[in-house]
């Protein structure tokens, strides 16, 4: 299922549901609301399954996921990418790497959507440009 945050022509922000080159609207205003209404996913799957045509795709802007989110962790989960980092600053890498699962709190205001420019830094003379992924898991975890 793919869940989106998406701008219409009349500028209404709506979550939303894609299905096919075609987004359902969700009668919540950003994909964060759905996550934290414990029935939004069940109501996007039931969306999903109806008749509903919804909007085409390339009449609606998709943004950010999730605009502005309350915390983001980032894991160092590539070890290509951990390792070399590392090698870099004269580091070996580190056993515990691959006892336990490593993340940081990341900057959360520098999260770009759909077609979004991505502004070069101020400053910068190289960047280490990465894609993010993510998952949602319809169901709460267990600690």
């Amino acid at each position: 299922m793919k869940l989106v945050t998406f701008k219409t022509i009349n500028n209404t922000t709506y979550a939303g549901v894609i299905r096919g080159e075609r987004v359902l609207p969700l009668n919540y205003p950003t994909l964060l609301e759905l996550l934290q209404d414990p029935e939004g996913i069940r109501r996007a799957r039931q969306l999903l399954g109806s008749e509903e045509q919804g909007l085409a795709l390339k009449d609606i802007r998709l943004l950010t996921p999730i605009p502005q989110p309350p915390t983001m962790r980032d894991f160092y989960a590539f070890e290509q990418h951990v390792a070399t980092a590392r090698k870099l600053r004269g580091l070996d890498m580190i056993p515990e790497w691959y006892e336990i699962p490593t993340f940081y709190f990341t900057n959360t205001s520098e999260i770009y959507g759909h077609d979004e420019p991505v502004p070069y830094p101020t400053g910068s003379h190289e960047l280490d440009i990465e894609l993010e992924i993510a998952c949602v898991i319809g169901r709460e975890a267990k600690t």
